[in-house]
């Protein structure tokens, strides 16, 4: 019996080992086009992954949410975002975009310092850049 239990425990072990981590954690990006329109630099939004929560500041909120990942396929929980109004009436309509959009991204892929996340039909929808 216990020659079962420790072989049984040496597997998990060798399992456990075997999985390795995801490119996203603990990792901190900043937008760089949303849509495929060009973030400006002074207004850039960040977004963080660690443990199966993300968080980040948007254009004027702050915001966070869970997400899952299987692969290269992703899922973002609903955004829980402030509800700090932004001086300029467009990035208030631009957050709403952003919030939104990532909620509809399935994939991600890493590719050098870029993060793509993409939506059902395989577009890339928000790119991010790692932050140094």
């Amino acid at each position: 019996m216990v020659r079962v239990l420790m072989l049984v425990l040496v597997m998990l072990v060798l399992v456990s080992c075997g999985q390795a981590p995801s490119p996203l954690t603990n990792t901190t990006w900043e937008l760089v086009a949303l849509n495929g329109n060009v973030v400006e630099e002074q207004t850039t939004p960040s977004l963080h992954f660690a443990d199966g929560n993300l968080d980040g500041k948007g254009f004027c909120n702050s915001y966070s949410a869970e997400y899952q990942l299987n692969g290269d396929a992703i899922t973002i929980a609903p955004i829980v975002a402030t509800e700090m109004a932004c001086e300029d009436m467009i990035f208030n309509i631009v957050e709403r975009e952003y919030f939104s959009t990532l909620n509809a991204v399935t994939r991600y892929a890493v590719v050098g310092n870029e993060l793509q996340l993409f939506d059902l039909n395989g577009v890339v929808v928000v790119l991010l850049r790692k932050s140094a």
